[in-house]
């Protein structure tokens, strides 16, 4: 599922191979560019080959022109016979909801017939990718280890939700968006998991709970409670007329039983993220780019920014800084499938994306 959002620039890769029985002489790539994407913002990325021409003709059409390539076929020199572009260019804008974006290009190997390549999709959204957060307390009613999830994410919209709560909980996963009256066994450190899914991506989240009692006292003859704001502690026999009158077990305020939402700042507008290609086979190019007239150099060597890669249990599999505005990553070790990744500074978050390894 290729959905993005609504002001990120599409990235496109076009590769070409002669398979034919001698030397290409000239290359021509002709991308019929979708009329809902703005001309005016394309950028060539990348290049196999020293390229001669590029135009865009009056009916949309980009065309990339290698004059003298003499690209080797594929019998006589195999890794020599390939060849790729990348280029980028950014949707309109105050485009609807949900508009779809489709690309096929054509190459021309001297007087050949054309060779079509595969038609890609990419579907706009204001927020494209679902944001897997929450926040837990203990429940508003019960003194036994009995907590409440609550989703705090904002992108409810055709979700659907996967609560895993940890060792000794009752019941042990969820499919509600915000479950409640989650029993706990025994005390401690729990690690919850929510992953979110909507419109075919997915989000992950891990978060450890602290489990505590609310009884106190001697013999547990008392409960820790909120009223009016403050916390104290009653006794179990005057318990039901204070939840009567809006009372809540549990401590008030920011405590060890409640985790607070954690919210991260997006740098979308100051930088641009481009996985290159993606799916590969595991070994992939990252480009970064600043959106503002400052050097790239200035925010690699200041911000201090990272990539972490994760597979879709949430486990980090990669970590490493980033020092270079053109990357070099390798995780063709690990297993083909869905891998995401997360573009972090010391200050703010950055990007997050999937990555496909095939």
């Amino acid at each position: 599922f290729n959905n993005i959002s609504k002001n990120q620039p599409l990235t496109y890769t076009v590769r070409f191979q002669n398979t034919g029985t001698g030397p290409a002489h000239n290359i021509t790539l002709r991308d019929q560019l979708d009329s809902d994407l703005d001309i005016t913002t394309l950028r060539i990325l990348l290049s196999s080959h020293t390229i001669s021409h590029v135009e865009i003709i009056p009916d949309n059409a980009l065309i990339i022109s290698y004059n003298n390539i003499e690209l080797p076929d594929s019998n006589s020199n195999e890794p020599g016979s390939h060849g790729f572009v990348t280029f980028s260019v950014k949707p309109k804008p105050n485009l609807s909801e949900a508009t779809t974006i489709t690309n096929q290009a054509g190459i021309y190997f001297d007087f050949n017939e054309v060779v079509l390549t595969n038609t890609t999709l990419n579907t706009l959204y204001n927020q494209p990718t679902p944001i897997a957060d929450f926040e837990t307390k203990h429940s508003c009613t019960n003194t036994g280890l009995v907590y409440d999830f609550a989703y705090t994410g904002n992108t409810a919209d055709n979700a659907t939700f996967f609560w895993d709560f940890g060792n000794g909980a009752s019941p042990s996963t969820s499919t509600e968006q915000s479950p409640t009256d989650i029993i706990y066994s025994t005390i401690g450190t729990k690690q919850i998991t929510l992953t979110v899914t909507r419109f075919g991506c997915t989000a992950i989240i891990n978060k450890n709970v602290e489990v505590a009692t609310v009884l106190t006292g001697k013999d547990n003859k008392k409960v820790i409670i909120c009223h009016n704001g403050n916390t104290i502690e009653v006794s179990l026999n005057a318990l039901p007329a204070h939840l009567a009158h809006g009372d809540c077990v549990g401590e008030c305020g920011n405590n060890s039983n409640k985790i607070a939402k954690q919210s991260e700042q997006s740098n979308d507008e100051i930088y641009d993220v481009n996985i290159i290609p993606n799916p590969s086979n595991g070994k992939f190019t990252l480009l970064i780019s600043v959106n503002s007239d400052d050097n790239i150099s200035f925010y690699l060597e200041n911000e201090k920014i990272v990539i972490g890669i994760y597979d879709v249990l949430g486990k980090i599999i990669y970590k490493s800084s980033i020092i270079n505005p053109n990357s070099t990553i390798d995780i063709s070790s690990y297993s083909k499938g869905i891998y995401f990744y997360k573009i972090t500074s010391q200050k703010n978050f950055i990007s997050a994306g999937k990555l496909i390894i095939q």
